[in-house]
């Protein structure tokens, strides 16, 4: 069984081409008029050989 992590790398490399690697985790915490709307974690992947992007966010 493969980690989420590794789900998401695969999925990035298989929609975006290139070589996606791990950079961080990112918490955030979206509000609206002071309630929250969405909170969770955002992984952030660079991607090589991708010739229009060098990021990507899942």
């Amino acid at each position: 069984m493969i980690s989420e992590r590794e789900a998401l790398i695969e999925a990035i490399e298989s929609q975006h081409g290139g070589i996606a690697t791990h950079v961080e985790s990112v918490p955030l915490k979206e509000t609206f008029e002071g309630q929250t709307v969405w909170e969770g974690v955002v992984e952030v992947f660079d991607i090589e050989g991708n010739p229009k992007t060098t990021r990507a966010y899942a």
